[in-house]
């Protein structure tokens, strides 16, 4: 265990897998791409403070750098545990306070990014659901043509991660969703190497979109054009996949409000789509997106 590299495979493979199993895929692929192209074939034990932060000195987005200096100090930490090494690296290097993300697409902004939407980033903002989880949309998990019945646990062998809270989650696939994901009984619905980020961010350059917008928020402006259209907030919930917090863990028989949550999703569905088909909806009242070239 001479490099960061290894320290960090025997991390993965003898730790963050057995004990972590739910969690220690966005970690890793945070270290994957941000840290071991410098610093994963240094000794581990001359890496420092400096080198982590000439490292992470690149990464541009203050959550991202927060997310992963965290995730290479659990690293380090581990190792102190099992004697590898006897100090960390990332202790004491300052981040900055980040805010919840609140972006949304407005109904301007929808118009002018809807016709550059893959069906992948489509069926997100469609179906509310967390864009891994649609990624590795599965035929196998879809009953009836109507019904996406997501398992909550892991099913490795499927390719399939699991949902965020290891809960099921049973979603009405709305007319407009059934035309996106197409036939077929097996398989992945969705191209499998597409990165929704990296196509995400492409899309904006090309419209010359200052305030990026990312998959998760199409996830987040279903949620506010569900509230705007009059949907509840436990349906949404429901949708959403949200465990309620409360001091008795509720979890939702999705079966029980079936028709509640296909009302919902096919009045957001019919909303979505009149407004990129410029059928009389509202404007919002908002500012069109913001172009590099507009002064």
């Amino acid at each position: 265990m001479g490099t960061f590299g290894e320290l960090h495979t025997a991390y993965v493979e003898g730790h963050a897998k057995r004990f972590n199993k739910k969690s220690w895929r966005q970690p890793f692929r945070l270290i994957e791409r941000h840290v071991l192209p410098r610093l994963g074939k240094l000794d581990v034990k001359s890496i420092t403070q400096a080198d982590i932060c000439a490292t992470l000195g690149k990464v541009t987005s203050d959550s991202v750098f927060k997310q992963t200096l965290a995730s290479a100090s659990t690293v380090f930490t581990w190792a102190i545990k099992t004697k590898v090494l006897q100090h960390n690296p990332c202790s004491g290097i300052e981040t900055k306070e980040t805010k919840a993300r609140k972006r949304r697409l407005k109904n301007s902004e929808l118009a002018l990014v809807w016709p550059k939407l893959t069906p992948a980033l489509r069926t997100i903002l469609l179906t509310a659901q967390r864009p891994n989880e649609v990624r590795c949309m599965r035929r196998e998990h879809i009953v009836d043509e109507v019904w996406w019945q997501m398992p909550g646990p892991e099913i490795p062998e499927l390719g399939w991660p699991g949902t965020k809270n290891g809960e099921d989650n049973l979603v009405f696939l709305s007319e407009p969703v059934r035309e996106l994901v197409g036939e077929g009984t097996s398989g992945f619905v969705f191209k499998r190497g597409e990165r929704l980020d990296a196509v995400m961010r492409k899309i904006c350059a090309e419209l010359g979109v200052t305030d990026r917008v990312r998959p998760h928020d199409l996830r987040r402006s279903w949620t506010y054009f569900a509230a705007k259209l009059g949907v509840d907030d436990p349906t949404i919930d429901r949708i959403l996949n949200h465990v309620v917090k409360t001091t008795t863990k509720v979890h939702y028989n999705h079966h029980k409000y079936e028709s509640q949550n296909a009302a919902a999703m096919t009045k957001v569905a019919e909303y979505v789509l009149a407004v990129v088909e410029g059928r009389g909806t509202d404007t919002d009242n908002v500012v069109p997106l913001r172009r590099d070239s507009q002064p």
